[in-house]
């Protein structure tokens, strides 16, 4: 099988280069990092499965008074807040590297 490979390939509008020809920042994560999002991702899942549990308990349930229904509904958003504010966390934790990264490219860039 003999397959020809161009060095930039268009693929949904943007150009791919191999990465050893790339000049911009590849996000890596320092280990406190790393340990801050598994932490964080551990305590999402334990969410995700108390809400899952929740919901279950509500379907499963024929009869729901008024004040019942309301229970379950303010935990249900309560925890789905919680989860959100988890992957938010995750995502500053990420971009807060990364634009460490570019800070520190851009640093070597004017030394250079």
């Amino acid at each position: 099988m003999n397959i020809n490979f161009n060095n930039n390939i268009p693929m949904m509008g943007k150009k791919l280069i191999p990465l050893s020809e790339y000049k911009g920042v590849i996000l890596k994560l320092t280990p406190t990092d790393k340990s801050k999002i598994a932490e964080l991702t551990q305590k999402k899942s334990i969410l995700d499965l108390e809400l899952y549990k929740l919901i279950q308990a509500k379907r499963n349930k024929k009869t729901l008074s008024d004040s019942e229904e309301f229970y379950y509904d303010c935990k249900i958003d309560k925890l789905e807040g919680f989860i959100a504010d988890c992957d938010k966390l995750i995502q500053e934790i990420k971009t807060n590297r990364l634009n460490k990264q570019k800070e520190k490219l851009k640093k070597l860039d004017k030394i250079v």
